[in-house]
């Protein structure tokens, strides 16, 4: 009788296991596209409505494929 509620009581941990994992599978794109009007610091063009950005530390927005600050070094 008690290894019957021992399994039981794992089924419903794993059934609640499942259920959250099915939950948290969404993608998250993390890449993003804006509408405002905007110039990357790094190579001070526009950004476009169809650029990939993301936001530096100084809550800029940037193109994606320009290399973040950290990545660029000093002529």
């Amino acid at each position: 009788m008690h290894h019957d509620r021992l399994g039981r009581l794992i089924d419903r941990l794993l059934r609640r296991r499942r259920r959250r994992a099915a939950v948290h599978t969404d993608l998250i794109d993390a890449s993003w596209h804006v509408d405002t009007d905007a110039i990357c610091p790094d190579c001070l063009r526009w950004i476009r409505a169809d650029d990939y950005v993301r936001r530096n530390a100084f809550d800029l927005l940037e193109h994606e494929i320009c290399p973040p600050a950290s990545a660029r070094t000093r002529l």
